[in-house]
């Protein structure tokens, strides 16, 4: 619900509970430069080389820890705030990114229309687009892992509930499962003074977890497809990265440089990094067909579960119109539907996961080779594996509730309860279908996502090696300056050599400019629907919790008390903000705009609502809400508002514009809990 990454306690035993001398010197270390506080005999060059090359080797894709892989990248950033002062050379580097994407330019970016965000594209520069789609892609892949994340999550908690109202885990035993059935249900049968509904309820959970069960029991001594148990969560596509099989093969580069023996060498570090980088490109090929691989696959088991459950559905629907005193038969043949359904659901989910796989390596592919054509099949795989993802999750729904139909208890005539019966088979198999044509939809999009990544990665036809490149540039030269020489001025002769450069040169800037431009619109496309599907399915999550208060994980006191700490830290921040306002600023304008603009509130104070915010202060506010509501308003109240009353009671002006901002935070912060503190 909240977006962060959450290894607050980890990261800060392992750098910021330090003395800071300290955690310089164990970052210099990581990286591969030791010294005693004085690093001035180190080149910039030297320590950005190890870093990139640490990173190509310990990435987290390529079988590196995630936990190691943050301490590298926090490590980096110690050693750029130590070395602040930066040189001429590198403040005109052309790698100086001066663009940073906050919760102000997100809402902005939000706001704009499609035809506003084009006209804003067509109006930068070059190297403006440039950093403002790089900041774009970072967030956009933010966002697809907490989609996928947030996804899962309710798939499972869909999954878990019925476990939790038995009170078991998901991993328990078929005879824990009944012990903990018979314990409860004589504790709130009817017949024992207990809730009828609730018994109903306590029913209808036990037999649908023993119903999953079965069911997979049975696809699996049928061999009726690659699908996992039902308390297994399918995670083709992790969104946080892991070890794929094929990059356990290392190149020799990489052999090379895992041996330290190019470390003091500059030349064979930069061939290392040369190979290493050849071995990534290879590794997002391979990615890709892997992800294409398994979309189709699960595509195709998910068309065929779709099949049979339509065939179930009809079989129904013929028993009941020739055999009138069939119910049983007819109740068996709807169930299978559903358990047939449930398949479908899995496979789809799969399809959705690979193929948004598929599109962020067709996103990489963009930005490495400008093939704008794998832009365009990254919007498009993007689009359909989400509506994949979609169509699973409503599939499943549908399934929930026919489910209950069947085991809800009824004293209808037999007439009346076969064709309840035929209806949920119906409906199941109807919901299948929907869930297996968005699957096939997305897994199209994942081959042609795949294959334009395989002609984005070959060379033209025709090229020359790279080794050949600089003799060729001098032969070209040589080639210009003998046509220069022996050409005339008379009219009529062929263009000069020189001109037809300055224009294949001229081209080549208009053509990046329009990937720019191409990159830009796609992004903002995205990311509003994004945004927008991630606040629907936060949404979910809250209304689901709210009806299955048992999920609710117990919060300790030592971590509420960690994440009020830290939110009274970030709301005294914003009080030393509104310290430089004295009583010659407008306060009645300044204080409320201030707080608008502050990191910690300012997600909360616009018109648009950000599904991530960026800055991690406002995620913690949002932690500190869920997990102790009034204690953050307390927070907010000791530490900002009062403070900001006094100053403007100071300056007799009129409260009005600070109370609307007071009030729009609580109202924000309420609509987390829906009022459960």
């Amino acid at each position: 619900m909240i977006g962060g990454y959450n290894e607050e306690d980890w990261l800060y035993q392992e750098i910021f509970s330090k003395d800071p001398n300290e955690a310089i010197q164990e970052a210099f270390d990581l990286l591969g430069f030791p010294g005693s506080g004085d690093w001035s005999s180190y080149m910039v060059e030297e320590i950005s080389l190890a870093y990139r090359r640490q990173c190509l080797r310990g990435h987290p894709s390529r079988g590196g820890s995630a936990r190691n892989y943050l301490k590298l990248q926090a490590a980096m950033e110690l050693i750029r705030a130590f070395g602040h002062e930066t040189s001429e050379e590198e403040a005109m580097s052309p790698r100086k990114r001066t663009f940073v994407l906050d919760d102000l330019a997100l809402v902005r970016e939000l706001e704009l229309s499609n035809s506003e965000a084009a006209m804003e594209a067509d109006r930068l520069p070059v190297a403006r687009l440039e950093e403002l789609n790089r900041a774009l892609d970072e967030y956009i892949l933010r966002q697809m892992c907490f989609k996928s994340e947030i996804v899962a999550e309710i798939a499972r908690l869909h999954e878990n509930s019925a476990y939790s109202i038995l009170g078991v885990a998901p991993d328990a035993s078929d005879a824990e499962i009944k012990k903990a059935y018979r314990l409860v249900a004589m504790q709130c049968h009817p017949d024992k003074g207990g809730d009828k509904a609730e018994f109903q309820e306590l029913h209808e959970a036990y037999e649908k977890i023993m119903e999953q069960r079965r069911s997979s029991a049975n696809l699996a001594k049928s061999g009726g497809g690659p699908m996992p148990s039902s308390d297994e969560e399918v995670e083709p596509v992790d969104p946080k990265p892991k070890a794929p099989e094929e990059d356990a093969e290392a190149s020799p580069d990489d052999a090379a440089s895992a041996d330290g023996e190019a470390a003091s060498d500059e030349a064979d570090a930069k061939k290392d990094e040369r190979g290493e980088e050849d071995a990534t490109d290879a590794q997002l090929l391979a990615k890709s067909s892997k992800a294409a691989e398994e979309a189709s696959r699960y595509a195709k088991t998910a068309a065929d579960f779709a099949h049979q459950a339509a065939e179930a559905a009809e079989t129904a629907r013929s028993g009941r119109d020739t055999h009138r005193d069939a119910l049983p038969l007819t109740k068996s043949i709807a169930h299978s539907a559903i358990v047939l359904t449930l398949t479908v659901v899995k496979a789809v989910r799969v399809v959705g996961y690979a193929t948004m796989d598929v599109a962020a390596q067709c996103r990489l592919a963009a930005r490495k080779f400008t093939a704008e054509s794998c832009a365009d099949c990254s919007t498009e795989a993007m689009t359909l594996g989400l509506e994949a993802l979609n169509a699973a999750l409503s599939c499943a729904e549908v399934t929930e509730v026919t489910a209950a139909e069947l085991s809800r208890d009824s004293d209808d005539v037999e007439e009346v309860l076969a064709e309840r019966f035929l209806g949920a088979a119906v409906r199941a198999s109807l919901a299948a279908a929907s869930a297996s044509n968005a699957a096939m939809s997305a897994a199209i999009a994942a081959v042609e996502g795949n294959r334009q990544c395989i002609q984005a990665a070959q060379p033209p036809e025709g090229a020359k090696p790279q080794e050949n490149a600089e003799a060729e540039e001098k032969s070209v030269q040589s080639e210009d300056e003998s046509a220069r020489s022996e050409s005339t001025s008379e009219p009529g002769d062929a263009e000069p050599a020189g001109a037809r450069a300055g224009a294949r040169a001229e081209t080549a800037e208009e053509a990046a400019l329009k990937r720019q431009i191409t990159q830009r619109n796609n992004n903002h496309k995205v990311l509003q629907r994004l945004n927008a599907e991630i606040l629907t399915h936060q949404q979910n999550v809250r209304q689901f919790l709210q009806a299955n208060r048992q999920l609710i994980p117990e919060v300790s006191c030592e971590a509420k008390g960690k994440v009020q700490m830290l939110l009274r830290d970030y709301a005294h921040e914003v009080q030393l903000e509104l310290e430089q306002f004295d009583q010659y600023s407008n306060l009645a304008e300044d204080l409320p705009l201030a707080l608008k603009q502050s990191g910690l509130l300012a997600p909360l104070l616009q018109r648009q609502v950000l599904a991530i915010p960026v800055c991690p202060k406002a995620r913690v506010l949002k932690m500190a809400a869920l997990y102790d509501l009034q204690m953050t308003f307390q927070v907010l109240e000791q530490e900002i508002f009062s403070f900001a009353r006094r100053r403007m009671t100071e300056g007799a002006v009129d409260l009005e514009p600070l109370e609307v901002v007071i009030e729009k935070v609580h109202k924000e912060l309420q609509s987390y809990t829906d009022g459960a503190a």
